[in-house]
């Protein structure tokens, strides 16, 4: 599946465009509206998108702006122009990012579609690569020298107070800050992993998120190596996790590709004091131990999954399943998008749309148009409540956009199901 942002100021087009994105079929696509650059910034900030579509001129913010915010958070995401004129101003601002497209919106759906695949062939081309993301260049490329991962890791063990290691800190090529938290990520193989293989999979990691997440790697064991973080936007906690948890499949991927080895991740996601790390380690390498050859399959979990009921070992993974059918039935109204499910089993995206059609062998976003619609009907009949009003309490931002999705699903309008079944 791939997640599209849809960003345009009238509503009406970002409403039709994402109409018809959500109704084909191949490729499978999660689409995201929003109605302004700083809308669409704020969202970039917490998902991670394969493809952003967009306006050229926006009030405010342009979509040039949204760009350079896109290319700096995003480095591979594709993005799409859309203007309602030829301006070759735009087009030549576009290039410096390298835009994959340049559409005008009189030119129909079938041009903005080909465009889409062009996006998907690219990024299904990188995804193939161990080195870096388009257009980025490595912010943390290399590991610390020996030195420095022994001292970090002479911490850990005798749990010595930082401050007594300061100095020694800042001498080393260490780039984590000793004075900032640290989120931990732990990565299990069914394999031996050597040095050389330790610094074969840091440097995939740093290739794919090294622009979100300053890390340093240590090798925990003969299968089992961590993973210390911090983010390299000051502060910015949440848009490194976003870039950790979105981005898992494609290093899962190079790794299996480029070093023949299956690697899983399990991330802490609570950022720690360096005191608190060497306890949280010890957690790790218990779920590692206990569940990972049951999970092998995941690319990255949170540590709460495997401690939270859906997470159940001998139920062949899928016990989240029912817990997501769960909470999708009574919660229609709310944020129903992969990444907010995702996140209440605490696992990646990709891996929950696609471990979710293994088990119903239904798409995760044909059950939540089917679930809306019965309960659309269930409104319709049974209730006098206005369909502005039973849109806004389905999750649809207007009356319109579900009018549009309830009538390609019924054949006809919400209006004239209810005067049928009187």
């Amino acid at each position: 599946m791939y997640r599209v942002l849809i960003v345009d100021d009238e509503a009406f087009i970002t409403d039709s465009l994402a109409f018809m994105l959500e109704n084909q079929r191949e490729p499978e696509l999660e689409v995201i509206k929003t109605y302004s650059a700083p809308e669409a910034i704020d969202m970039l900030n917490r998902t991670a998108f394969h493809i952003v579509v967009t306006d050229v001129e926006m009030p405010g913010q342009s979509g040039v702006d949204l760009l350079k915010e896109i290319h700096v958070k995003w480095p591979s995401c594709q993005v799409v122009f859309l203007t309602g004129h030829d301006n070759f101003q735009y087009a030549h601002q576009a290039m410096r990012y390298n835009v994959v497209r340049y559409v005008l919106k009189n030119e129909g759906d079938d041009i903005l579609l080909e465009a889409i695949t062009e996006c998907i062939r690219r990024i299904k081309k990188e995804q193939a690569s161990t080195g870096c993301p388009l257009n980025t260049s490595t912010v943390n490329g290399h590991r610390a020298e020996k030195g420095g991962r022994e001292l970090m890791w002479r911490h850990m063990e005798s749990r010595q107070a930082l401050n007594g290691l300061a100095a020694q800190w800042k001498a080393t090529k260490l780039c984590l800050s000793p004075d900032k938290g640290v989120m931990l990520m732990a990565g299990c193989t069914r394999d031996l992993i050597s040095e050389d293989t330790l610094d074969a999979l840091h440097s995939i990691v740093t290739a794919k998120i090294g622009h979100a997440v300053l890390s340093e790697a240590v090798s925990m064991g003969e299968k089992l190596c961590i993973w210390f973080m911090q983010p390299t936007e000051k502060g910015n906690r949440i848009h490194a996790l976003a870039a950790i948890k979105g981005l898992a499949e494609n290093i899962q991927e190079a790794v299996r590709s480029s070093l023949s080895l299956r690697v899983t991740f399990i991330l802490d996601e609570e950022e720690i004091s360096w005191q608190m790390a060497p306890e949280r380690l010890e957690a790790l390498q218990g779920i590692a131990r206990k569940h990972l050859e049951e999970y092998t399959g995941i690319a990255l979990a949170g540590s709460r999954f495997f401690t939270e009921q859906q997470g159940k070992p001998g139920e062949s993974g899928g016990a989240f399943v029912g817990h997501v059918l769960n909470y999708i039935r009574e919660n229609l109204g709310s944020d129903l998008s992969l990444t907010a499910l995702s996140e209440l089993v605490y696992l990646n995206p990709s891996y929950l749309s696609r471990r979710f059609k293994e088990i119903t062998g239904r798409n995760l976003t044909d059950t939540i148009l089917e679930l809306r619609m019965e309960e659309a009907c269930r409104l319709l009949r049974n209730t006098a409540g206005r369909v502005k009003n039973i849109a806004a309490g389905l999750g649809y931002g207007s009356a319109a956009h579900f009018s549009r999705i309830f009538k390609k699903e019924m054949g006809i309008t919400p209006q004239e199901y209810r005067d049928g079944t009187k």
